[in-house]
């Protein structure tokens, strides 16, 4: 809550402020998530539907914040009107993507969800007519159940490229949830899929940004008529795409790796 009223503000401390909302919103997702069985329905999905509009806002920033040194180091590298043309777009889609993020936070704030967000404490309680799990019950069901899903992906991940951000999608899930169940869980095996889970993540990151560098590439030269800065992104575009591919190889290559271990933790947890 702190960190969606700070963004509404304009501050030079917008880059780590949009970074921390986005994580911060992530991590309260996984806790929304691991607690479901505990809250108001209908509360927790407004609220957990009004998060992860904050995210997508936050992430579209954040995506464009990670994409600015690259496109400065691929500026100096091309004629000067077209790197010149290139960072002055991205620096207009930030500024708008931010003004975004602002207004919606604004009106989320104005419209109460704060209040809404902390009536959610005001009524927990078990709603089903069965005995509720143990802390370590819950972790064992909660964990094995996130693992089954992020080790089915990278298994898939093997003959479809397209898994990747599915991928990073439910490690970072799996990897806060664990995190959320640390006081309940064997230290050693926890603290070390976390780990794992991290490095994958990083892994996974990189890929990612290269990714949204050729998106960011390839519609700038969709949408520019000028051959002067056309020409000279499509052979940026051409060389990004072949570095990718080698990169995206070593990705899975390594979290294939890992994903053995980060196996046999879960499996020391869930048995």
């Amino acid at each position: 809550m702190r960190l969606v009223d700070a963004v509404t503000a304009k501050s030079k401390k917008d880059v780590e402020r949009v970074h921390q909302l986005r994580t911060e919103t992530r991590r309260a997702d996984a806790a929304l998530r691991l607690f479901a069985d505990w809250l108001p329905r209908r509360r927790a999905d407004w609220i957990r539907r009004r998060l992860g509009d904050v995210r997508c806002k936050a992430g579209t920033v954040r995506d464009l914040d990670v994409l600015m040194l690259p496109l400065e180091e691929l500026g100096r590298q091309l004629p000067k009107q077209a790197g010149k043309w290139l960072l002055d777009r991205a620096e207009l889609f930030r500024a708008e993507a931010m003004h975004s993020l602002r207004r919606f936070c604004r009106q989320l704030l104005k419209h109460g969800f704060e209040d809404r967000t902390r009536s959610l404490t005001d009524r927990i309680g078990w709603r089903h007519a069965s005995a509720e799990p143990s802390p370590s019950e819950l972790g064992s069901l909660a964990i094995g159940r996130l693992a089954t899903d992020f080790f089915c992906r990278v298994d898939l991940l093997r003959d479809d490229r397209q898994q990747l951000h599915k991928v990073r999608i439910l490690g970072r899930r799996l990897r806060y949830t664990l995190d959320l169940l640390r006081d309940v869980l064997p230290a050693f095996p926890a603290e070390a899929a976390c780990r794992e889970l991290s490095e994958i993540q990083e892994s996974l990151g990189l890929a990612n940004d290269q990714a949204t560098a050729l998106q960011f590439l390839q519609s700038s030269a969709a949408e520019c008529g000028r051959k002067p800065v056309t020409e000279p992104l499509r052979r940026a575009i051409d060389s990004l795409k072949i570095t990718m591919a080698e990169q995206v190889e070593l990705v899975i290559h390594e979290v294939t790796g890992k994903v053995d271990r980060v196996r046999s933790f879960v499996a020391e947890l869930t048995r």
